[in-house]
């Protein structure tokens, strides 16, 4: 079984150089969105939907849970 490995430092990349090729507005309204649908309370009892890496921000919490919907853990 192969894994597919990305360098650190592509991971590591914050958004200001991936709004370079999308707009900064465009980053903008993904975070206003994910504030929309996460709430301050959702934030608040993360660690309780969430108790391994948590998410600390709507942003990160509204990702981790596209991510939990497609992938799964069995």
């Amino acid at each position: 079984m192969h894994l597919m490995m990305i360098r650190l430092h592509i991971c590591q990349r914050q958004k200001e150089q991936f709004s370079d090729g999308v707009g900064y507005s465009w980053i903008d309204g993904l975070k206003d969105h994910a504030s929309a649908q996460v709430t301050d309370a959702m934030l608040k009892h993360a660690n309780f939907v969430y108790p391994e890496n948590t998410p600390t921000t709507k942003e990160g919490y509204h990702y981790r849970t596209i991510f939990e919907k497609l992938f799964p853990k069995v």
